[in-house]
């Protein structure tokens, strides 16, 4: 007895031909075609298909917001160092240097702590350093715009309605559907 719902799955799953698998099981080709024309084996791969692709899109999907989430994350937490960076930049006490000259040879160099609330020179390189950084930490969080997200949005609900047989007419995959051979020696 042939096992004609195993024979269904295997194709169902891919990989083999018809003629592979009339071999494979004994049974005479035009009968394996005739009924997987009747049952629509082929629309049944593609569905299976769709369902694994729409399944593989989704689970990126869900990853890529994992990792939108933690970027946004430590993000705010960057935010929240830079912001107590500044402070503390501002806070800052810098020694400030002068030479004099008092003479034809006298140099005198006198070193003055000075507030920065209250005078002194602004610490260039930190506050380059934190702008690079904030510029940085901008590009990071414009890495996905509004219309990639939309964009991936589309094509996850579209694989979903191909998958759920919504699409049902020529999708362009390119599989023609020939009718079986006639073969003299073939039998029931």
């Amino acid at each position: 007895m042939v096992d004609w719902n195993e024979i269904r799955k295997e194709y169902i799953r891919g990989g083999v031909s018809y003629r592979e698998l009339a071999a494979k099981y004994g049974v005479p080709l035009k009968n394996l075609a005739r009924r997987a024309k009747e049952e629509n084996w082929v629309g049944l791969r593609e569905q299976a298909n769709h369902k694994a692709a729409t399944k593989t899109v989704e689970a990126v999907a869900r990853q890529n917001a994992r990792v939108d989430d933690r970027i946004n994350r430590l993000a705010n937490r960057l935010i929240d160092k830079l912001e107590k960076a500044v402070d503390e930049l501002d806070m800052k006490t810098v020694t400030m240097k002068t030479t004099m000259k008092t003479g034809a040879a006298k140099v005198t160099t006198e070193y003055k702590k000075l507030d920065r609330e209250k005078e002194g020179p602004v610490d260039k390189g930190g506050l380059q350093q934190l702008t690079n950084t904030l510029r940085d930490l901008k590009s990071i969080l414009d890495v996905r715009s509004e219309m990639d997200r939309k964009e991936q949005e589309a094509r996850i609900a579209a694989l979903r309605a191909r998958s759920n047989g919504a699409d049902d007419d020529d999708d362009g995959t390119g599989v023609i559907l020939m009718p079986p051979r006639r073969d003299a020696d073939d039998g029931e």
